[in-house]
């Protein structure tokens, strides 16, 4: 099978050869999707033939994939070589365009995210739009943080232990037994004088 490609109309035209896989020595039913309540009733070798059908079609469609990719660049790198200057210098303004336009929405959310008091993660609530919808998100968002945030700054807690200090749940210490010597036990000392 031939297929011819055009690139424009005063350009030359390219043809280019498409080869179609070799059809298989048997024709096999094609697959049509099971519903679960008959995928039980089927057995291990039906689910099998099913699974390798299925496979041998995925594997047809890889080959023609791979067949076609090396046409389908070659076709893209003949439309880039037939662009006109202007063409060319069009899409590089498009790109600069588009670069710009994220740089000031990332001035424009930066500014509001200083004159309202937001947090970084707060900045990824508020999302695109006009500057005008920015404001309104960013002062909302900052209005909620103002009623968050406590007013006064406490002290941080200490990470210093309390030793009587336990926890709820915690049994009560046992009992430790006095094993030391009873006073009678003790030898008498001498006084010395």
């Amino acid at each position: 099978m031939s297929e011819n490609i055009t690139a424009a109309p005063d350009a030359p035209v390219e043809t280019a050869e498409v080869t179609a896989a070799a059809p298989e020595s048997t024709p096999q039913a094609p697959v049509t999707p099971v519903e679960p309540e008959a995928a039980e009733k089927l057995t291990a070798e039906q689910l099998r033939s099913a699974l390798d059908a299925a496979r041998k079609d995925a594997a047809k469609y890889r080959t023609k994939y791979q067949e076609a990719k090396p046409i389908v660049e070659a076709h893209e790198a003949a439309e880039e070589a037939n662009k006109t200057e202007l063409q060319r210098a069009q899409d590089q303004l498009k790109t600069i365009a588009d670069e710009r336009d994220a740089l000031e929405r990332q001035v424009i959310v930066s500014d509001l995210a200083r004159t309202h008091n937001l947090t970084s993660e707060d900045i990824n609530f508020l999302g695109s739009g006009t500057r005008e919808e920015l404001e309104a998100k960013a002062a909302y968002l900052g209005q909620l943080r103002a009623n968050i945030t406590p007013a006064e700054t406490k002290a941080p807690p200490t990470d210093r232990p309390v030793e009587s200090l336990r926890p709820g749940a915690s049994p009560q210490p046992q009992q430790v037994e006095d094993n030391s010597y009873p006073a009678a036990w003790r030898p008498a000392t001498r006084e010395r004088s």
